[in-house]
């Protein structure tokens, strides 16, 4: 299960952002070219689906990433997940977000905000 994300370093050489997902289950380093919300969390995808997990296994640990960061940066859960959907779904299709992630993280989110 998801537990954090951090930045590690800018490569200069690549031109990209590091970061270091930590999972109950894995650590990795990733790279992504823009160090903004909707590029961390494709790379984050991609690293999930790279373990074979299903996509309601990556909505879950999502969901837990999202609250991470809004609660780190002070970031709006809902907005977040908003500009999230509309990034990934122009910009990374293949992602296809709005259908396999986007209703369950919503769905995760509405069910925690009964018991805040």
């Amino acid at each position: 299960m998801f537990k954090l994300i951090e930045f590690i370093r800018y490569d200069e050489d690549t031109y990209s952002y590091i970061y270091k997902l930590v999972d109950t289950d894995f650590e990795c380093e990733f790279a992504a070219a823009f160090g903004v919300g909707g590029e961390v969390t494709v790379a984050t995808i991609q690293e999930y689906n790279k373990r074979n997990y299903s996509s309601y296994q990556i909505s879950k640990n999502l969901f837990r990433y999202n609250l991470y960061m809004s609660k780190k940066y002070g970031y709006s859960f809902e907005e977040q997940l908003n500009s999230q959907n509309i990034f990934i779904d122009q910009n990374f299709k293949d992602i296809n977000f709005s259908k396999l992630y986007y209703p369950h993280i919503k769905d995760m989110w509405d069910k925690y905000k009964v018991f805040t």
